[in-house]
């Protein structure tokens, strides 16, 4: 795990870490010995969050409210980099609950995160998505163009860096 500014980081939050995308950023950051703290917040646990519990490396949050993160503010002051794997897919959801997904939760979190963190550089890695494009005939492609505009606007002349990475596909793995 790394942040656009170098050296170590040792307190991270993970957003989705219950998906196949969240669970594949959990995994290595229980295995990279530089983080001491990873605050999971999430809707449910799953066997690798409750073994990082267990491990003492994981804080686990139980949030719903995901326009709405005043009860996160004290463990998020010291977060140094929040993974933002969140999210549903468009099969899954109407567009407007697509664009509250996608678009709203990441960017309230910013906002908020901005406001409260204590630390003097932090990073915010966003899941967005391949082949997107405004101009694309398809709402979620130009949806997480919007997300990343707004992101990146948010971050402009603050300490924050915004990095969205943009995966073709992300499969489960065969490991329980």
């Amino acid at each position: 795990l790394s942040s656009a500014r170098p050296g170590s980081i040792d307190e991270i939050a993970v957003f989705g870490a219950s998906g196949t995308a969240g669970d594949g950023i959990l995994k290595a950051a229980l295995a990279d010995p530089t983080v001491d703290t990873i605050h999971v917040v999430t809707r449910r646990a799953t066997p690798r969050i409750e073994a990082g519990v267990a491990s003492s490396k994981v804080i686990m949050t139980k949030h719903l409210d995901y326009l709405d993160y005043s009860a996160l503010q004290d463990q998020l002051r010291d977060v140094q980099a929040v993974y933002w794997a969140l999210g549903a897919s468009s099969r899954n959801v109407d567009d407007e609950t697509y664009s509250i997904i996608h678009v709203n939760f990441p960017v309230q979190f910013v906002k908020e995160w901005l406001r409260v963190s204590r630390r003097s550089n932090i990073s915010f890695h966003y899941l967005s998505s391949s082949d997107i494009s405004e101009d694309s005939s398809m709402y979620w492609a130009r949806e997480k163009v919007r997300a990343e505009k707004e992101l990146f606007a948010l971050a402009e002349g603050t300490k924050l860096d915004v990095i969205a990475y943009r995966p073709d596909y992300i499969g489960p793995t065969e490991e329980d």
